[in-house]
């Protein structure tokens, strides 16, 4: 059955990502062009839970859904009941007439149409933000999440004055504590949000803060690592890559996390950087890179969603500002501008197989260390283990490390070439 276009949850879409480059997208229209914008964030408070079964009952009624699946889900909803363990007992029965089923995999496209009806009665009496030809765009929507949209204060009143009538009559409520606003005009510019400001914490500060205190953890050098690569890494990633943060910002990210690992290991500071962004089947620590990583995803985000088959999506983010994004970041992530089309690209190039290959590649290519690629393996039922004459030795992650760099071997090499002098 379809669904609001502009409802991106619980769909095979970017979904979050999607609506945040659209915003993205009217902000800079709205400077280019010297116009207003004015966007209100709405979060709905417990909204799976409070969402009415006779609601959903009649979105169905209304979209004209077959009549036998409409009975068999007015049958999964009617009559349900359940009961709260007290110290005395069980109680009697409760019945409920609201909210959706936990784990059931129909409840989200039940919560959608749900939302429906507010999302095309906004369309009907709001301006929003025109753009295109005769294109405008009202609301965007993930799940429970809401922005109203429009290009002065006086629309936004009516967006919320159709809002809190649809709420109060379907039972729904707002979270204060977590919706904002903001209104750009043209002379002068200025922001309205919440009366105590909105606190942004900077990627780059927060992940100095995290690897501060991993270094500070009574752990073994491998445990650190296996931290910072599954969950501290991933916790920057997101704010990094949708927050726009610069390539700058990021090579300083990297530059912080290479110099800790390095300082974990007991690496030298020159070692390359090839081990510690190359794939484990390669003897490398595979830690991401994310200059490499957040700029090729971001790319490929662009490229998809400039082809995308929402008209309104397919217009805003498919202008000419994308372009030379996807320009830019494809001659930091491959050395040359692309040789065709924007649209046209291989998204394959910029693969993180890719990726990590080309991390090797330096890596082999390096006079002193890149030999040391021929002293580690990966083994699947142990781990990392040291290969050396046809013979497999346990090691440390430490000495695996060091040996894998060529550093004892360049040292020892050293030595000979003192004593030959």
């Amino acid at each position: 059955m379809p669904i609001h276009q502009r409802q991106r949850g619980f769909k095979k879409t970017p979904g979050c990502a999607e609506n945040l480059a659209i915003i993205k997208n009217l902000h800079k229209r709205a400077k280019q062009m010297k116009s207003g914008l004015a966007a209100v964030f709405i979060d709905l408070a417990r909204a799976f839970d409070t969402v009415a079964h006779d609601l959903i009952l009649r979105v169905l009624q209304a979209k004209k859904v077959d009549k036998l699946i409409t009975n068999l889900i007015r049958s999964c909803y009617t009559g349900s009941t359940t009961q709260l363990k007290t110290s005395k007992g069980l109680t009697d029965l409760i019945t409920l007439k609201s909210g959706v089923k936990q784990g059931d995999p129909l409840s989200p496209s039940l919560f959608n149409l749900a939302l429906d009806p507010l999302l095309y009665t906004l369309d009907r009496e709001c301006t929003g933000v025109e753009f295109g030809d005769d294109q405008a765009i009202k609301s965007l929507a993930y799940a429970d999440d809401l922005v109203l949209v429009g290009e002065d204060w006086s629309d936004i009143q009516r967006a919320l004055n159709v809002l809190t009538v649809y709420l109060e009559t379907v039972g729904l409520a707002a979270n204060p504590e977590k919706c904002f606003s903001f209104f750009l005009s043209t002379i002068p510019g200025h922001l309205l949000g919440p009366v105590e400001g909105v606190t942004v914490v900077e990627p780059v500060e927060q992940l100095k803060d995290l690897l501060e205190k991993l270094g500070r953890a009574e752990l073994k050098p491998s445990q650190k690592i296996a931290l910072l690569r599954q969950f501290m890494i991933p916790t920057v990633t997101y704010k990094a890559d949708h927050g726009d943060l610069k390539v700058g910002k990021l090579r300083e990210m990297d530059k912080l996390i290479r110099k800790k690992v390095k300082q974990w290991l007991h690496l030298e500071g020159h070692t390359t950087d090839g081990i510690i962004y190359s794939k484990f089947s390669d003897g490398g620590l595979n830690i991401t890179k994310l200059e490499s990583q957040i700029l090729a995803t971001r790319t490929r985000r662009l490229l998809s969603l400039r082809v995308s088959e929402d008209p309104t999506t397919n217009t805003l983010v498919g202008e000419g500002a994308s372009k030379r994004e996807v320009e830019r970041a494809w001659k930091t992530l491959t050395g040359s501008l692309p040789r065709s089309s924007v649209d046209d690209l291989n998204i394959k190039e910029i693969s993180s197989e890719r990726i990590k290959r080309k991390e090797f590649d330096k890596w082999t290519k390096h006079t002193w260390q890149g030999s040391g690629k021929r002293y580690r393996q990966l083994d699947k039922e142990h781990g990392l283990k040291l290969v050396s004459s046809g013979l497999v030795i346990s090691s440390s992650c430490v000495g695996s490390t060091q040996l894998h760099t060529d550093r004892t071997h360049r040292r020892e090499g050293e030595q000979d070439c003192w004593r030959r002098h």
